[in-house]
């Protein structure tokens, strides 16, 4: 690398209590890209109206670093789009970072409650801005599948790749519970919404205590909070397991730790069915395995294989029925995989540095 080039991520996203995972995913790039030689840093404003893209706008003219990321900001990208231009003709490079496919975020619009007018503006001005912002930048990161209006002239550019994790930031946990035990041990670490797919986490476990015949209970430990959250609680109490569902609010520091060094098996998300993705790369799946926690998870993902040891994946078709299949080869002997294993298979295949290379190769930067 030259040691004289600089690198730059920027975006508007909300303040670090309330998107805490995308300010160490950032900060996590920022510090590979030191390591690899880069001049780098970030801007982040926090303001989520026009003033704060502006902003980025400005700045991204102003430092015009050699290599810029982006994080999409939908509509807004037309703010940016003369200054693509006039990276490209400067032969800086551009990466628009792309966290959610615009296909998504545009289901998610029309599923609102806003008028049915208002609604439709904002979706037409999606249509009508993307990805047309994205013609003169050199490569497009995506980790979900994007639609084909979405994608129209940049699908050549477009690399689907997996999140990354800060090792640093994330240590491995210093126990782990034994296995087998009495209770099998869940942890579910997220600010709750519906496509985590949790209450079928709930109802499977009700399921699994009507039968006396089972060799293990099931605790299912959520912390976080979040707009499901009551919607958790009831169904807990109402199918009767209120004492095997454990809200513990949120958690960080020392105190998250205590939770992770006594879980048997981390639960990523098991409902993205319901926001219409079937390729998903969760950062929280990767802080999992860089904790040493082996997880369950649903649907595809660029780093993962259906087969992974470490990232049990469960068939989609019918959730709750595969969750109940899984507890049942845990009683039939299946080995729960060992913390240094998950560990080794963040460090190998998941941080940072491994991602930010990835994606320097993409753009033939060298």
């Amino acid at each position: 690398m030259r040691h004289s080039s600089s690198f730059k991520y920027v975006g508007v996203v909300g303040g670090r209590d309330i998107e805490p995972g995308v300010h160490k995913k950032v900060l996590g790039y920022v510090k590979s890209a030191k390591r690899l030689g880069f001049l780098a840093d970030a801007y982040l404003p926090t303001s989520q109206s026009g003033l704060g893209h502006f902003k980025v706008a400005c700045h991204s003219l102003v430092f015009s670093p050699d290599i810029l990321i982006v994080r999409s900001n939908e509509i807004f990208q037309i703010l940016l789009l003369p200054i693509y231009a006039l990276r490209r003709l400067r032969r800086q490079i551009t990466i628009i970072d792309v966290p959610t496919p615009v296909r998504a975020a545009e289901a998610e619009i029309k599923g609102k409650t806003e008028s049915g007018i208002q609604s439709f503006l904002r979706r037409a001005l999606m249509r009508l801005v993307l990805p047309i912002s994205y013609w003169p930048v050199n490569a497009v990161i995506q980790y979900s599948d994007e639609s084909y209006w979405y994608s129209f002239g940049v699908r050549h550019k477009t690399l689907l790749m997996g999140n990354g994790v800060d090792l640093d930031l994330e240590k491995k946990r210093c126990n782990e519970p034994p296995w087998p035990s009495n209770d099998l041990r869940l942890l579910g670490v997220a600010r709750i919404k519906y496509w985590h797919g949790y209450d079928h986490v709930i109802r499977a476990i009700a399921k699994w205590h009507e039968s006396n015949s089972s060799s293990f209970g099931i605790v299912f430990i959520v912390v976080g909070d979040g707009p499901e959250l009551e919607v958790l609680k009831k169904l807990a109490s109402e199918l009767g397991v209120g004492a095997r569902i454990q809200f513990e609010g949120t958690a960080h520091g020392s105190a998250l730790d205590q939770y992770y060094e006594t879980a048997h098996i981390g639960v990523a998300s098991l409902g993205l069915a319901r926001k219409d993705l079937l390729i998903s790369s969760e950062l929280k799946k990767r802080e999992y395995l860089a904790r040493g926690l082996p997880f369950i998870w649903i649907g595809e993902d660029p780093d993962f294989s259906a087969t992974c040891d470490v990232a049990i994946n469960l068939p989609s078709e019918s959730v709750e029925e595969a969750l109940l299949s899984f507890f049942r080869s845990l009683e039939g002997g299946l080995a729960v995989p060992h913390s240094a294993t998950a560990r080794e298979y963040a460090e190998q295949y998941l941080s940072y540095d491994v991602k930010l290379r990835q994606i320097l190769r993409f753009v033939g930067y060298k």
